[in-house]
């Protein structure tokens, strides 16, 4: 195998650099661009996404619709006539400047055109499919996600081109081309080509989608629209189950005298056979990278008892002659269960008599490994000797997560360069193992990066099938994906769920898999640590998405607090399904540092997944009914969106006062914006009497409602931890949803005046039975569920409270009743049935903020109110 660097990526390197410079000399573009009002959607492309022309006006375009329909910030920046090299020419000011989360790009159509005394395209189907990896690249590098989309073949009555053939002869090369690039790189893509292409093949005249054969018009933007909607929704939609985890600190060791300015570093653990631990440690010596040689330490009851630091001889340092000391450092050990030995991996070293690191010999920095023998001592460190290609010149496998094949073979990642200056690259090597020599097999292409130091320290881990590899960069961590561990997906920097930058940087991250979920263990800035060296501490750990390749921002916790000391160089080891343990030292101990509370303590934090977590969302009703109420209502949307702990919000009804008997649509309108702007929570509501029932036309006034709050959620984004939003074929406003192990269903169960008792009977009748078949569908996978209504369960008429009592005493689990209506708070367990929690909330005021609800899966307590009616809130007038 010859492999070579990642096309994909090289292409983007020049581009890349230009950009970061083009950021840093914008020095006050975040304060321009901030999340409430970065777009989140740009749709990038020529005239076909531009859209406007006579026939078509703004508001009718696909990228209008999309904002309408999908409830997000888009921003059209089409140019008509565009092609790819010009897009690519404008990225960064366009689009990458203004940190959108997706971007749609669509060009084909001017690229392939063949003008008229030419014989060939603008540009060659290879520069198209060039320049589409390089803007799709640059994207992924900025932690921005793009979708591509193949251009709508052109009607029949379309114009033919410079050489008098239909357009689409040309066209149809440069459609494979974008989806080749799709493909080969994983990226999203949305076939209009095809989607066109069936829809006239089904009896579709292309030309009544059309203004002039090749633009759509009105109706080809809604199909556009309709199809990118799809998509957009299958990409938002979260299908990574949530994994609660619970994290268990202890200190390990600590430093002997406070007056030694050595540390112990580095510690980084393997279990083996019969629960065997074996944790590799060294002392940091005082200067930059400069340790001893190797120790361990050894457990045999999972951590109760710890034997050593033990020196063993073998993992010292080698003194050569002149005073060089050979060392290995930044290892990382395993066990090799085909032949039953633990592993140690590093980085050799070289350090003059005072500690300085060298590079005085050809291939000075290489990797190094000892293994441990059956009588429980080490060998001598053995070099892995790599391919003579310059580009291994410099190779380490160091600080990294590396695995153990099928087959036996080791899979380690190595950061290489040749020269002592170049950055550096990322590559996997295979390698071989017989018990006592590791032998390079092979290595896949080579990922690179040409900002400051390139891509080094690279960690991996294969999980469900797929090898997942994180990277160092000075200035962002990426991440990168592969189905085969050694060719890659473009790499992506790390971002959160919400698009927005990880903040970390210039320090290593480590993979962790407990519970069937996988995490990321890293550092990163904004958590009130600018007193800490590069924000190294605390370390967080959070739940990867391993489709979208970002971190969940409400999984985020603390593995270990901060005390002021750095935390950046540490390890992460599985234990068993259940349980993953973080080691680190606190390092540069200062005097500044110890002011923090830091004392050279080395760390275990477990990190153990629980069977269940709460679900916490907001809940509010009636109301806003004042300007005073509005306002506060605005104040209490941005104040769940600075500490999302909440999953979701839920509106239990009556958005307007019933004194006002025929509110405009304008109203409806008003407040929806309210629950909108700035919001990032999925946001659910249910109908109240007010703003339909009671008004003087019933009829009327439910279109408004239907007009602003039918399936209100689909704003945004399917919350977390749920696979879909199920609606009532029959009233398509009840709805219900699963999340994690709790199901939430709404109903219109509203009260006020009796206009059709008939009408009122079936509706009740309905009501009853949407939550008897979810109760009955979901009985087996939740612990507990949550009905939202508007009004209470009694009634004057029907029996839905009958219904309501009798599918909750077959469900048996806990079940919140949860509603609007009496302006006044109520809980009431065992209301209407032993095991129902009947609640009715406050108004939506400055005096009244929105309840916190947790849902905690403990049957003695298994719903938990916080009215927050305290400093917190208590200011939104």
């Amino acid at each position: 195998m010859n492999p070579s660097t990642n096309r994909f990526q090289r292409a983007t390197l020049t581009a890349l650099a230009t950009a970061l410079l083009f950021t840093f000399a914008c020095g006050n573009l975040p304060a321009q661009t901030t999340d409430g009002e970065r777009p989140t959607i740009i749709t990038l492309g020529d005239s076909i996404t531009k859209g406007v022309r006579p026939g078509v006006s703004a508001n009718q375009t696909f990228a209008s619709i999309l904002g309408k329909e999908h409830g997000q910030r888009v921003l059209n920046v089409g140019i008509g006539g565009e092609r790819t090299d010009q897009a690519l020419k404008r990225l960064d000011k366009d689009v990458i400047a203004l940190r959108p989360r997706f971007v749609l790009i669509m060009y084909g159509t001017n690229d392939s055109y063949i003008d008229k005394g030419k014989t060939e395209s603008r540009i060659t189907v290879a520069a198209y499919k060039k320049n589409l990896e390089e803007l799709a690249g640059r994207l992924l590098l900025e932690g921005i996600e793009p979708i591509l989309m193949t251009p709508p073949p052109l009607a029949p009555n379309a114009a033919v081109n410079g050489i008098g053939e239909s357009p689409n002869i040309s066209l149809q090369e440069f459609v494979k081309a974008c989806r080749q690039v799709a493909m080969e790189n994983d990226l999203p893509l949305i076939d209009l080509y095809e989607h066109w292409s069936d829809a006239e093949a089904a009896g579709t005249d292309l030309a009544s989608w059309t203004t002039d054969g090749c633009h759509p018009n009105p109706v080809g933007h809604k199909e556009v629209a309709k199809l990118v909607l799809k998509t957009l929704r299958a990409i938002g939609t979260p299908n990574t189950k949530l994994v609660p985890i619970k994290i268990q600190l202890e200190t390990v060791l600590k430093r002997e005298d406070p007056k030694d300015p050595t540390l112990w570093f580095h510690p980084r653990l393997a279990i083996g056979n019969e629960n065997e631990i074996v944790m590799t440690v060294q002392k940091f010596l005082g200067r930059s990278d400069h340790f001893s040689g190797l120790s361990t330490m050894q457990t045999k009851d999972f951590g109760k008892h710890w034997q050593g630091p033990t020196q063993h001889q073998g993992l010292d340092w080698v003194t050569e002659p002149e005073g060089i000391n050979v060392a290995v450092a930044d290892v990382t050990p395993g066990f090799h269960q085909p032949t039953g030995r633990f592993l140690a991996i590093g980085a050799q070293v070289r350090y003059s008599e005072d500690g300085k690191q060298l590079n005085d010999k050809k291939r000075s920095h290489q990797t190094a490994y000892a293994i441990r023998q059956p009588s429980g001592e080490w060998s001598s460190w053995k070099r892995l000797e790599m391919p003579e290609d310059e580009q291994f010149d410099f190779a380490r496998s160091a600080c990294a997560q590396w695995t153990i094949e099928d087959d036996g073979s080791l899979l380690l990642p190595f950061y290489i360069r040749s020269g002592n200056s170049a950055p550096f690259a990322t590559t996997i090597v295979r390698c071989d193992f017989d018990g006592e020599t590791i032998r390079y097999r092979e290595h896949g292409e080579v990922l690179q990066l040409d900002v400051k130091r390139g891509l080094y320290e690279p960690s991996i881990i294969k999980y469900q099938g797929r090898y997942f590899l994180t990277m160092r960069n000075d200035l962002r961590a990426y991440v990168t994906v592969s189905d085969d561990g050694l060719n890659y997906r473009p790499i992506k920097a790390w971002t959160f769920d919400d698009g927005s930058d990880l903040g970390s940087y210039n320090t290593q991250a480590h993979w962790l898999e407990t519970g069937k979920g996988l995490f990321l263990v890293y550092t990163r800035r904004g958590a009130n640590n600018d007193h800490v060296m590069r924000h190294r501490a605390p370390l967080f750990v959070a739940q990867v998405d391993p489709d979208r390749l970002h971190l969940i921002r409400s999984t985020e916790k603390v593995a270990v607090p901060e005390r002021g000391a750095t935390l950046g160089n540490f390890g992460v080891a599985s234990i068993n399904d259940n349980e993953s343990w973080v080691t680190v030292g606190e390092g540069h101990i200062t005097d500044k540092v110890k002011e923090h509370g830091a004392d050279g303590s080395l760390f275990l934090a477990r990190v153990q997944a629980q069977a269940t977590e709460p679900v916490a969302f907001t809940a509010m009703g009636c109301g806003p009914y004042s300007p005073a109420a509005e306002q506060a209502l605005k104040k209490y949307i941005e104040r769940e969106n600075v500490d999302p702990s909440s999953r979701f919000i839920v509106h239990c009804g009556d958005i307007v006062p019933g004194k006002i008997k025929d509110w405009p649509e304008s109203q409806y309108e008003k407040v929806a914006d309210l629950l909108a702007t700035g919001n990032r929570l999925p946001t659910f509501i249910v109908p109240g009497d007010n703003e339909w029932n009671d008004q003087v036309d019933p009829d009327r006034h439910w279109g408004y409602w239907q007009n602003h709050f039918m399936k209100f959620d689909e704003r945004w984004d399917l919350p977390t931890g749920t696979e879909q939003v199920e609606r009532q074929s029959t009233r398509p406003e009840n709805f219900a949803f699963q999340m994690d192990q709790v199901l939430f269903i709404g109903i219109n169960k509203v009260g006020g005046k009796v206009h059709d008792k008939e009408e009122w009977e079936k509706r009740l009748e309905q009501n009853g039975e949407w939550i008897a078949k979810q109760l009955t569908a979901h009985q087996d996978e939740v612990h507990s569920a949550v009905i939202f209504a508007q009004a209470s369960a009694s009634s004057k008429i029907g029996t839905f409270q009958e219904s309501l009592v009798q599918a909750a005493t077959e469900f048996e689990k806990p079940i919140l009743y949860l509603h609007a209506d009496g302006h006044q708070w109520m809980n009431e367990p065992g209301k209407y049935g032993a095991n129902i929690t009947r609640v009715q909330l406050d108004v939506v005021n400055g005096a009244f903020p929105p309840v916190q609800v947790q849902v905690t899966g403990n049957p003695d307590q298994p719903f938990v109110f916080d009215r927050r009616l305290d400093q917190r809130f208590d200011q939104a007038n």
